[in-house]
C-alpha cells in the first residue's frame, strides 16, 4: 500500500496505491495496484494511474474499467460502507471517477460517477 490514513480506535480511513506507466506495463500495474487494494477494508480505496486511453464516456477508460469491474464483482466482498475512487493523470489530461455499493456482497451494478476536476 502507498499510502493508508489511520485513525487511531476506528482503522484505516483512506487507503492509496498508484502506479504510473514508466514502471511497469500500464495494464499489469493497475492490475497489480487495485488487487492490494480490494483486500484491505477502509473507507476510501484510491487508485491513481497513468494511461492514455480516453474515458468511456462518463466510466473509465475501458482497459481500466475491465480490470476494476473484474476484481469488484469476482473477488470483492464489499461492504456499502467503502467507496472507490479512481483517478488518472497523464501528460495532457486527468480524469477522476467514485463508486460506492449500494449494499454489501456482491454488487449489482458497478457505475462509476465522473468527478469533474476542472480548476
Amino acid at each position: 500500500m502507498d499510502f493508508v490514513l489511520w485513525e487511531s480506535g476506528y482503522g484505516p480511513r483512506i487507503l492509496c496505491e498508484s502506479q504510473w506507466q514508466h514502471r511497469f506495463s500500464a495494464m499489469g500495474a493497475i492490475d497489480w495496484a487495485f488487487d492490494k487494494l480490494r483486500c484491505v477494508k477502509g473507507d476510501i480505496k484510491v487508485l491513481i494511474y497513468e494511461v492514455s486511453e480516453q474515458p468511456n464516456g462518463s466510466q473509465p477508460p475501458d482497459t481500466v474499467a475491465k480490470i476494476v469491474t473484474g476484481y469488484l464483482k469476482e473477488l470483492a466482498l464489499l461492504s456499502n460502507e467503502e467507496a472507490f475512487l479512481l483517478l488518472n493523470f497523464n501528460d495532457h489530461q486527468k480524469w477522476a471517477h467514485w463508486w460506492k455499493p449500494i449494499s454489501s456482497g456482491a454488487p449489482t451494478e458497478i457505475r462509476f460517477t465522473p468527478i469533474d476536476l476542472a480548476p
